[in-house]
């Protein structure tokens, strides 16, 4: 397995850190920005998603020397073992990317993806999304998604979810940032059962990810589609970032 920290952005003072993870075997990955970026969101980012990819042998995990994805990387290994699981930590040398070259890879595919996610969003709203907005952190979460699940790979001849899993992914999506009705999960029978929102995309367990209000996430089973709307003073009013 591969780990790296890599930048999202468009300049050093509006750059959000998040990670990047690769299962070298299925090519499955997944994004988490780091907010905020220390030890522990690093090292429970890292348990989370080797539990994820259902990784409970022996495993290697490579990274970065870079001082945070290290002590997060130890304490991944730390939290393994106290669960009986063997984790090996391997770091590159200094100029030196052999270990992580699946990893490096993968961040400018998954960046050229997110890049192509917010031109389409801002497209459809017809406004610019600014440097460092949260959505840029949301469409780079999402980008690792689908990449997983509907691109097929060239060596394996199946997506990284299906060489993973076993079966190819069934789910629906709608498309990044469009407004939907998502079923509100707190629904009872003085309130509506369906919430207006724009959709974020979904998480690792397929519950679709909806804000109605721009400070909050709502985690929905079910979504359904009323045209093609968009709604920018909503996009552009979102605040709350993945954690």
């Amino acid at each position: 397995y591969s780990a790296m920290c890599f930048f999202m952005g468009t300049g050093k003072e509006d750059a959000v850190v998040a990670l990047l993870m690769v299962d070298v075997w299925s090519r499955y990955v997944s994004v988490v920005p780091l907010k905020p970026r220390n030890t522990q969101t690093v090292g429970k980012a890292l348990v989370k998603f080797l539990n994820e990819v259902g990784r409970a042998e022996k495993v290697e995990i490579a990274g970065d020397n870079e001082p945070v994805l290290a002590a997060g990387m130890r304490f991944c290994q730390s939290a393994r073992q106290k669960l009986g699981l063997e984790t090996v930590l391997t770091w590159n040398r200094a100029y030196e990317k052999s270990r992580t070259s699946v990893a490096e890879r993968f961040v400018q595919t998954i960046r050229g993806l997110q890049k192509t996610l917010v031109c389409h969003l801002e497209a459809a709203i017809q406004a610019s999304i600014p440097a460092g907005h949260a959505m840029i952190q949301w469409a780079a979460m999402h980008a690792a998604w689908i990449y997983s699940r509907f691109q097929v790979h060239a060596s394996l001849k199946v997506t990284p979810f299906q060489s993973l899993f076993g079966r190819p992914y069934r789910g629906r999506i709608v498309p990044f940032g469009q407004v939907v009705f998502g079923l509100d999960p707190k629904a009872d029978k003085y309130r509506p059962a369906w919430i207006r929102g724009a959709w974020l995309g979904k998480d690792s367990t397929d519950m679709g990810l909806l804000t109605t209000d721009g400070q909050s996430v709502i985690r929905t089973k079910a979504v359904r589609r009323i045209g093609e709307e968009w709604d920018a003073t909503l996009v552009l009013g979102v605040e709350v970032t993945p954690s």
